[in-house]
């Protein structure tokens, strides 16, 4: 019996080639390595590198707000005042608490002065000396953290532009009233970057530096060249990566939103290539038969891309100059599983 068993095992392994060929109508292809295709080209959109939204810190009233939407803006540029009775309140009485801040601090400072001349002539104590000395610390914390929330304050009512670019959206007009965190306008940064989006397989072969040519469709637009900056997972959908680019030269022209088609610069690859008949899907995984000198074998592959009839094999148990089975390929596969398959009922 456990003879038998292997005899079966081995039969299905290596197929008797006369009997084979007696049966089916069977031809043989020598595979060789040729030139891989120049792969599909991917969808591509330019987006702006970055959007910066400019929202109001403080509750007031907007003045000397006068943008428009497609305007050109540069970094810092002022945008806007916010102003309300609450915000010149809270100014002057900073500015009452940092004046008796410094007179606190100077006279702490005179204190700390006839402490150690009085300490010097041992008519003062080491620990009042300290004492003193941590009082004079004290007054000038207390000082500078007054300078700092009147400087945040003024800040924050003035609102400026935090990068390069074009206004996008304006969401307020000059005299309304506005809320803290409320959104104002939006600016699109000048440097803008192109997105691709690839499946797993795809991307992970791209590296970062890696150069590419950008087709857009609008009319008479010449091609960019790109190099990829960033690849990162799709956070919504499973399976896709996001490659992001950026142009290579400076003189290119494009807009946001502008679309069209990227192709990868690669170097010539060489593959094995095999005829798409002769590929037989089984369980999840990609076969061909190969012909050997002791019968017909089954061998897995792993396809890399196909063109046309032609499947060209990223790796795989094929070597240049071997006979592979096209005709009759799959009736050979399926063969001895159905002459040994019994009905369970």
């Amino acid at each position: 019996m456990k003879y038998t068993s292997l005899f079966l095992v081995f039969a299905l392994l290596f197929l008797s080639v006369e009997q084979i060929e007696a049966q089916t109508n069977i031809s043989y292809l020598k595979v060789s390595p040729t030139k891989v295709p120049a792969q599909t080209q991917l969808f591509a959109r330019v987006i702006p590198q970055r959007i910066y939204k400019i929202s109001s810190a403080l509750n007031g009233r907007l003045s000397s707000f006068s943008v428009n939407m497609g305007e050109t803006i540069n970094k810092k540029a002022f945008i806007a005042n916010i102003t309300s009775n609450a915000i010149s309140a809270k100014t002057q009485l900073l500015k009452e608490k940092i004046v008796e801040a410094k007179k606190e601090l100077s006279t702490t400072q005179s204190i700390l002065n006839i402490a150690q001349q009085e300490h010097h002539q041992r008519l003062f104590s080491t620990q009042s000396l300290l004492q003193a000395k941590m009082e004079l610390e004290k007054a000038k914390v207390s000082l500078k953290i007054l300078r700092i929330q009147l400087q945040s304050l003024q800040a924050q009512s003035k609102l400026y532009a935090s990068a390069n670019g074009k206004i996008f959206n304006v969401f307020a007009a000059n005299g309304d009233y506005v809320k803290s965190g409320q959104t104002l306008l939006t600016i699109l940064s000048n440097k803008n970057r192109l997105l691709v989006k690839a499946y797993r397989e795809k991307s992970n072969s791209i590296k970062i530096g890696q150069k590419g040519w950008f087709f857009p469709e609008q009319e008479n637009s010449k091609p960019i060249l790109m190099a990829v900056s960033t690849v990162i997972p799709d956070p919504n959908v499973a399976g896709i990566w996001h490659i992001y680019l950026h142009p290579v030269d400076s003189n290119y022209t494009w807009f946001v939103g502008e679309v069209g088609k990227f192709e990868f610069i690669k170097k010539s690859t060489y593959l094995i290539a095999v005829p798409k008949k002769a590929l037989i899907m089984n369980i999840g995984k990609w076969w061909v038969i190969k012909k050997t000198s002791h019968g017909l074998r089954q061998v897995q592959v792993f396809p890399f891309v196909s063109k046309n009839k032609w499947v060209w094999l990223n790796k795989g148990g094929l070597k240049k100059g071997e006979k592979i089975v096209v005709s009759g390929a799959y009736q050979i596969f399926h063969k001895e599983f159905s002459k040994n398959y019994e009905d369970p009922n």
